[in-house]
């Protein structure tokens, strides 16, 4: 997931200080967060989120057959 961030007329270390390492800390806390990345620019800035594991996201359909996978898994 990239999560854009904007700040105009903010420096890197602005950005930085102010915005980015506390969003980044807040993100890592969730349990599906991996790993947040980020970088920052003159008033723009992106973190890039990888998640462990995302079915959360996806529409019922395609959770279900997330399931089934799984269980076929196991029962191998």
């Amino acid at each position: 997931v990239l999560v854009e961030l904007a700040w105009p007329g903010a420096s890197p270390a602005e950005l930085e200080q102010g915005l980015a390492r506390e969003l980044a800390r807040r993100l890592r806390a969730l349990p599906e967060v991996a790993e947040v990345r980020g970088m920052s620019g003159y008033g723009h800035g992106a973190l890039h989120v990888e998640l462990v594991d995302a079915p959360f996201l996806l529409p019922g359909a395609a959770r279900a057959r997330l399931a089934r996978a799984r269980e076929l898994v196991r029962e191998e």
